[in-house]
């Protein structure tokens, strides 16, 4: 599902070419606005750095998949994920992304939803079963979700390297 904050960034920094407001970032902060400039990232670039709130290059930023252990039904006015903590500890620091290069692209589909995949190793020493993913843009203003969904829950074993995708549709 399309966050409201996805929805902002394509209606104005895509469509409209103009600065968003009324955004809020995965911590539940609101940003006073995303620049155009600041966005040139936003939905054409993978990035692995899914664990920091921003980045200090535009050029490092781009779009990130987060992995959660929640079961609340996604809402529009989402701005993280349902629950991401197992024991206190983030699943994102245990079920890693990997990547041999800091950015790559999503994949164009022939619907014309983009398609954003992200492999991820489970580097923790037990298994975790994961329930949520959500995709969010990261930037030098703050990180940002513009997706999330509900996934049939997949165990990842200490050692196991799997790979999500998550299609961005439009409708």
């Amino acid at each position: 599902m399309i966050t409201t904050n996805g929805a902002l960034f394509i209606t104005h920094i895509r469509l409209l070419q103009e600065a968003a407001t009324g955004l809020v970032k995965t911590d539940g902060t609101a940003a006073s606005s995303q620049s155009v400039s600041n966005s040139q990232y936003l939905f054409k670039t993978c990035s692995k750095l899914n664990t920091v709130d921003s980045v200090s290059s535009a050029s490092t930023g781009g779009m990130v998949m987060n992995l959660g252990v929640g079961s609340a039904e996604p809402a529009a006015s989402d701005y993280y994920l349902d629950e991401t903590e197992i024991d206190g500890v983030d699943v994102n620091t245990l079920v890693t992304c990997q990547s041999s290069s800091n950015t790559w692209n999503p994949t164009a589909l022939d619907n014309g939803n983009l398609a954003f995949t992200y492999v991820f190793r489970n580097v923790g020493s037990n298994a975790v079963t994961v329930t949520e993913m959500g995709l969010s843009f990261v930037c030098t203003t703050g990180k940002f979700l513009v997706g999330r969904k509900l996934i049939a829950p997949r165990t990842i074993q200490p050692g196991e390297t799997v790979t999500f995708t998550y299609e961005l549709a439009y409708c």
